[in-house]
């Protein structure tokens, strides 16, 4: 039976047809927080032919190992004490903060992870699919490299009459820097 800040602990004991033996049979109760080191700095001695006893002053909401040692003829019994063993965790105290929920929290982290996926996906579908759609709206490459490379227009003729550009052109005339900058 486990509280918030005790625990009650119950054994059985198998009777022997062994002689009494003096100071008769006794037990030891260790108990300590689950992982506290050093281990069971805790204990307490029971009365004789009891196979029950009740820890107090436990901490709420903590792991405990609890251990039973028979005592007989005030030297400690040598079996091995993990067969004497049980771990219990005392309940929450009443009107504390309940801890937290790992496998909760846990769960919710797993979900925003994937809500964040999710999103960084969608981001990327949309930028590709909006590329593709601009590129099919305009049909393939711009205009002017288009047309610049297309091997379906024919090459302009050059005709055979000079440009209007050059009709103004005198070869007699000396060069100067102002020519050749209204030239150009």
């Amino acid at each position: 039976a486990v509280g918030a800040d005790s625990a009650s602990v119950r054994w059985a004991v198998r009777q022997h047809r062994s002689p009494p033996l003096l100071g008769g049979a006794r037990f030891r109760l260790l108990f300590d927080r689950f992982g506290q080191q050093p281990k069971f700095h805790r204990f307490v001695y029971l009365p004789e032919r009891s196979d029950s006893a009740t820890l107090r002053e436990l901490r709420g909401d903590t792991p405990y190992l609890v251990c039973v040692e028979g005592v007989l003829g005030g030297r400690v019994c040598p079996v091995a004490p993990r067969d004497h063993c049980a771990g219990l965790v005392t309940l929450p105290e009443p009107g504390s903060r309940s801890s937290v929920d790992y496998q909760m929290l846990t769960l919710v982290l797993l979900a925003v992870n994937a809500l964040l996926v999710l999103l960084a996906l969608a981001a990327w579908a949309s930028r590709w699919l909006r590329r593709k759609l601009r590129a099919r709206r305009k049909g393939g490459a711009p205009v002017h490299v288009r047309h610049m490379y297309s091997t379906r227009r024919p090459l302009r003729s050059m005709g055979t009459g000079v440009s209007a550009d050059f009709s103004g052109f005198q070869s007699h005339r000396p060069r100067t820097t102002v020519c050749a900058l209204s030239e150009a």
